[in-house]
């Protein structure tokens, strides 16, 4: 999490005063007219006791303890958590806790663990997985545990770095190059700042028989995400639909994005085919285009993402790959084909294409886009 800091004995001392010893103390009325008080110079006071203050004359004897502490804790999945801390004074104590996710219905509450529903960890999962993008990195699997530092009763943030060591007993890890501890410093997911709440902690860890053990530098007190990760596989999702036009001819649109295209889950691919004024007022805008080129014939549709009523579009920048083939027609190298794109400011785009001849089966044109609309 840090750079090392060297751990400073904190040096502090006990003011000591010479004290005068007093002897035969008499308290009696003062009932003599001649009794009279001695007088003592300043010089003499100062000669016969020394009272020092805060800043001066303090002798530092006693050192401030530094101890190593070691905690146990047993969770209800039959988990239990071995932490040994270095470096905390001997005032200060931890107190960890564990995430339970979706316990079952016999559950019974406990102080030391927090319920979360499989919802919200899927939203962490998608913060630490923002985390590791950079790297092409993703999660797939984590535990997640709270640890605070208490003094006097209160949690604190400690002066220097502590070593911590958990050993967590019932959990092996299968690759350790892989295992990754991230430190987010705020609970609260709605409050999170990924680029400041959220940091990943260099540790020093091994798996040991059937428990994982690692080691790590800290002084804050938060929330620890023990992650094993992977690198991203890409995998593209992959939408198609079949149609017969108004041509009478029958064509299969498919649609295959990755998650850069930010299209959501469960979102259902639509083509809708252009017809009458609406399909003479494009072709009239490529014949615009194509001044130097007769389109006598032309398909156009309407490709988006639906979702819940809502119409989504691909991130700008993402690659959509489109393929457009056209079932049981065989068309030869002297057809010239062209794709258009009808972007929202009227402005007509002719994309570079790939023309595939399946055989019998039909000739598929492909190409490649970050926006939807209307095709041509």
């Amino acid at each position: 999490m840090r750079k090392k800091v060297n751990i400073f004995l904190i040096i502090m001392a006990m003011f000591v005063t010479n004290i005068l010893p007093i002897n035969n103390i008499i308290i009696a009325e003062d009932t003599a007219d001649d009794f009279e008080t001695p007088d003592i110079t300043e010089e003499q006071f100062s000669n016969d006791i020394t009272i020092p203050n805060e800043t001066t004359n303090v002798e530092t004897t006693d050192e401030v303890e530094i101890l190593e502490i070691t905690r146990e804790f047993e969770f209800s999945d039959e988990t239990s958590y071995k932490v040994t801390v270095k470096g905390i004074d001997k005032n200060t104590d931890i107190e960890l806790k564990d995430y339970i996710v979706d316990p079952d219905e016999d559950y019974e509450e406990r102080d030391d663990e927090i319920v979360i529903s499989g919802d919200t960890l899927s939203e962490w999962k998608k913060l630490l997985n923002e985390v590791n993008k950079e790297d092409d990195k993703e999660v797939s699997s984590f535990r997640m545990f709270e640890i605070k530092f208490i003094s006097d009763g209160g949690e604190i943030e400690l002066d220097n770095d502590a070593e911590v060591t958990i050993e967590i007993d019932g959990i092996k890890t299968e690759d350790t190059e892989n295992l990754q501890l991230v430190f987010v410093k705020e609970n609260d997911l709605d409050k999170v700042n990924a680029d400041e709440d959220v940091e990943i902690v260099e540790i020093d860890n091994k798996s040991e028989n059937d428990n994982t053990k690692f080691s790590f530098e800290t002084k804050d007190s938060g929330l620890f995400f023990l992650c094993e990760i992977k690198d991203i596989e890409e995998t593209d999702t992959v939408k198609e639909q079949t149609l017969t036009a108004s041509d009478g001819k029958t064509y299969r649109i498919e649609v295959s994005y990755d998650e850069s295209a930010l299209i959501p889950e469960g979102a259902e691919l639509a083509i809708r085919e252009l017809e009458g004024e609406e399909y003479e007022e494009y072709l009239s805008q490529v014949n615009e285009t194509l001044k130097d080129e007769n389109v006598s014939d032309m398909r156009a549709f309407d490709i988006s993402f639906v979702k819940d009523g809502e119409t989504f579009e691909p991130a700008q920048g993402s690659n959509v790959k489109v393929s457009i083939k056209l079932i049981d027609e065989h068309l030869d190298d002297d057809n010239d084909i062209k794709v258009v794109h009808f972007q929202e400011d009227d402005e007509v785009d002719v994309i570079d294409t790939d023309k595939v001849n399946d055989g019998n089966d039909g000739t598929t044109i492909e190409f490649t886009t970050d926006s939807f609309s209307v095709f041509g």
